[in-house]
Parts: structure tokens; sequence; C-alpha cells
């Protein structure tokens, strides 16, 4: 028989044991966030999430399961499980709302960009919508420098994988979307030479990946604080078919088996 365990003190420190998790029966929902509502052609990250929250809530359920929020490409026909990179969140559910409530874009500039909803989701098109409203975002950032030492301990904490990322996306779009193993030897096998001079003559553009990824994550981090305090967990996937045209394994072929 398993011994109770010891929710009183610890002989050696003295200090309050933590009492164990009770372990009840509890039900959810699977709805991935593309799947949401929304004005901008594709679910996101902002208020029809957090009313879906509200709604579990509300109906008893504690879980909301996800698919993969990594980034997806075209070539991968957008499936959350062949990301393009297995750290990154997708820029597509970032919250063009959210984004106007901290300022970043007008009610405005919003507005002149719903897309109608056809009942699926226009990749290109939401795309395309949300590239003009980063872009407006973006250099209202550059233009606030209070706001730019949060950015700047997000990018010294992720360094790890976005400077590798943030190479990789900006190459991808200098080689018109081409797969990493097309392109020349030099960015192929990650030559330094080649790769600094893209940090030094690109980096505005690496600037602005790495700027997108840290509004992922705080909108992110947001809509997860929003769902805890609602009693209502999330809980996901993993990316686990990484494409071979990705960040991961263009900057990490040792680990991938590519024969």
């Amino acid at each position: 028989m398993t011994p109770e365990p010891d929710t009183k003190h610890s002989p050696k420190t003295n200090a309050k044991l933590p009492a164990p998790v009770q372990q009840g029966r509890s039900a959810g929902i699977l709805l991935h966030i593309t799947s949401l509502p929304s004005a901008f052609g594709i679910g996101d990250l902002g208020p029809e999430a957090e009313k879906f929250a509200e709604y579990l809530n509300q109906s008893g359920q504690r879980y909301w399961q996800l698919l993969p929020v990594n980034p997806t490409g075209e070539e991968q026909l957008y499936s959350p499980y062949s990301a393009v990179s297995g750290m990154a969140g997708n820029p597509l559910l970032i919250s063009p709302e959210l984004m106007a409530k901290d300022g970043l874009v007008s009610m405005q500039d919003l507005k002149k960009f719903y897309v109608a909803n056809h009942g699926k989701v226009n990749y290109k098109e939401a795309s395309l919508v949300r590239e003009v409203l980063f872009e407006k975002g973006f250099r209202t950032f550059l233009t606030n420098p209070q706001s730019h030492p949060p950015y700047r301990e997000f990018c010294r904490r992720e360094a790890y994988w976005l400077d590798d990322f943030a190479l990789y996306t900006v190459l991808k779009d200098q080689h018109e979307n081409k797969p990493w193993y097309e392109w020349p030897t030099s960015y192929k096998q990650r030559q330094p030479r080649a790769l600094g001079d893209i940090n030094r003559f690109h980096q505005e553009r690496i600037y602005k990946v790495r700027w997108l990824q840290y509004i992922f994550d705080k909108q992110w981090k947001e809509l997860k604080a929003f769902c805890n305090n609602l009693n209502v967990s999330i809980f996901g996937d993993l990316p686990f078919y990484v494409s071979y045209d990705s960040a991961d394994v263009w900057a990490h072929p040792d680990i991938f088996r590519l024969d």
C-alpha cells in the first residue's frame, strides 16, 4: 500500500510541504486557434480566443486542447504538424485587435483590412492582411523606445533558437521562398562570412522577424494567463513532423536523419 504523502512539515527544513494534487475526472474540447471566428481571415490569440475560454468555463470544461502553434508554410500545406520551426510561434496567430489595444495600430487601420468569412481559412489572404498591419505595428514600435527593453530581454533569452530562425526567415524570403537546400552553398552550409553579411546588411528585416516572435510570445502568455484565471488549462501537441525545409534542420542537420 502506498503511504500517504506528508503534508505537514519536512523534518529537515521544517518547511510546509505542498498538499497532494487532487486527481478528479474532468473534460475539455479540442479546437485549434485557426478555427476560431475572425474578421481577419484566420483565428488568432485575441478576443475570440478569450470568448471561447469563457465558454469553456461556463460549460464546466477544464481543458482546451490545441494543435501545434508553430509557423507553417504553403509548401507544407499549412499543416501545424509540419512546422518550419519547432520553437517559433506562427505570426498568423497574432491578433490585430490586441495590437490595436497596445497602440501599435489604430482601429481605423483594422477596419481597412476586414476579410470576408468564407468558412475556411484563406492563408494567402490572411498573410497579406497581416503583413500590412505588421509593418504598421513594427514602425510604431520603432518610434517608442520605452517598449524596447522587454523586446531586447526576449531576444537575449530566446537567442538560442531565435537568431537562427530570423536568419532562416530572411534568407528564405531573399531566395524567393526556395527551400534552404536550394540556396547557394555559402548559405546552405552556413558559412560564417555569408551569415555575417546577412546580419550586417539586413539588420532591420532580422529585427522585424524577432519582433513578431516577441509579439506572439506576449499575446500567447496573456491568453494562457486569461485561461488559467478561469480555471481552464491549455494543453496541446508537439510539431513532431519538423519539415525538412525548416530553420531547425538548416541550423542543426546533425540531429536529423537526412540520408
